[in-house]
């Protein structure tokens, strides 16, 4: 009977601590998980100084990005996508600590005690980077200015986000930063977020991919006739002196220049970031290079124009009803407004990550193989059509609604606003 009573209160202790964990999670995806598309409404598409404007600030931990950052000029404008800032706001409320556990060592440990507490820091910050990627999303939405600040140590996942970002219809620029592995680790260990043994993982892939790989000067390269994708200063810039004195930084030595920028000078350091300098103020212009950008920008404009402010201020606003050309007809003999609409749909019809974007996720936010694609209309299979192709020519049979005007027929909506949304979730994910 003792023994049927310990192990029943051994159930109950299990069932509560799973209790426990369930409402943890509850309470963080509650408070700061964006489960659904939020679209902001934040400055005007006709107030927004630099729409459709990406920049990546790359560099390993301790590099000094965000100095930099304002050291070339990137304005305060640009909405800055970096999951360690929730991470910085969201640890301490719900009492976990900034000071990530490292696989090694949770594996070391017999109590068990660091593999709970590394679960906690990984799902929490998978929580936040899925929050901070649909707050992006948003942003992406009203074509706000971007910055992402990141390290850039994988450029085969980085440069599939710049070039999606393009076909979006962004111009996207970047600036590498670079210290030493040994600074990096040194002054991750000193701040409050600490990264830990993957630190010095990132920084030598960082090394080996983007210093001694230069696949993001290469990328620059093969954008340069476009002007889609910029490299600010034409190099990685190695933060290594400070520039008002000329001095090595505070524990930077002669060996760490040597091992990162062999007879890099402090001259060097001041002409690359005034080229860096001058290309983010040549960069940041009132209306993109990128022509699908320019197409969307004066069709959101255009329709905010008409509708005086009811409609415009978002992409998905482009996939606009029938309702909305009843109360407002004249969108129809806009050109700029028709342009806009075909770009929406030539998007969710073109190849790869944006045409993946018409179908479903599942729950986990994971791509579905042969989901059904959200139209007002119901679900249909993509099946390899276009949305065009799906529903351009049905409205008039739907006995709900009467047929429509021929000329309004084909503006029922094609393209749900999820559907905008997933295409640019995708694209920036």
């Amino acid at each position: 009977m003792s023994y049927k009573l310990n192990e029943l209160k051994q159930m109950v202790k299990q069932v509560k601590a799973e209790q426990a964990w369930a409402n943890f999670l509850t309470q963080i995806r509650e408070s700061y998980l964006l489960e659904s598309p939020l679209f902001l409404k934040e400055a005007s598409i006709l107030k927004n100084k630099y729409p459709f404007k990406a920049i990546f600030v790359l560099g390993p931990a301790g590099a000094g990005k965000s100095f930099l950052s304002k050291q070339i000029g990137i304005p305060k404008d640009f909405k800055v996508s970096n999951p360690d800032e929730r991470i910085e706001q969201v640890f301490p409320a719900f009492a976990i600590s900034m000071k990530f556990v490292g696989k090694q060592d949770a594996e070391n440990d017999p109590s068990g005690e660091k593999a709970k507490k590394m679960d906690i820091q990984q799902v929490s910050r998978n929580i936040m980077s899925n929050a901070t990627a649909g707050h992006t999303a948003n942003l992406t939405m009203i074509a706000n200015p971007l910055v992402f600040d990141t390290t850039g140590e994988s450029p085969d996942k980085m440069i599939p986000r710049m070039k999606n970002l393009v076909r979006l219809g962004y111009d996207v620029g970047i600036f590498q930063v670079n210290v030493p592995t040994e600074i990096s680790i040194d002054r991750d260990k000193k701040r409050a977020r600490t990264v830990g043994q993957p630190t010095a993982d990132i920084s030598t892939d960082y090394q080996d991919n983007v210093v001694k790989g230069k696949a993001y000067l290469n990328l620059g390269a093969e954008f340069s006739e476009s002007g889609l994708i910029t490299v600010f200063g034409d190099a990685i810039y190695p933060n290594l002196y400070d520039l008002g004195t000329g001095e090595m930084l505070k524990g930077i030595s002669q060996e760490h220049v040597d091992s990162i920028a062999p007879g890099f000078t402090p001259e060097d350091a001041k002409n690359i970031l005034a080229k860096a300098k001058s290309d983010v103020e040549a960069f940041l212009t009132s209306e993109p290079v990128n022509p699908t950008g320019k197409k969307l920008l004066r069709a959101m404009k255009a329709m905010v124009k008409i509708t005086s402010g009811k409609y415009g201020q978002s992409m998905n606003h482009l996939s606009f009803t029938a309702k909305a050309v009843q109360e407002f007809p004249e969108l129809l003999d806009s050109p700029e407004v028709m342009a806009g609409v075909e770009t929406i749909e030539k998007l969710a019809g073109e190849s790869g990550t944006i045409k993946n974007a018409i179908q479903g996720m599942d729950r986990k936010g994971k791509q579905m193989k042969n989901a059904p694609m959200q139209t007002q209309k119901g679900q249909k299979n993509v099946g390899g059509k276009t949305v065009r192709d799906l529903s351009g020519s049905d409205v008039g049979n739907r006995k709900d609604i009467p047929a429509p005007d021929p000329k309004k027929q084909k503006f029922e909506e094609r393209l749900s606003k999820e559907t905008i949304y997933n295409i640019v979730k995708n694209a920036i994910n």
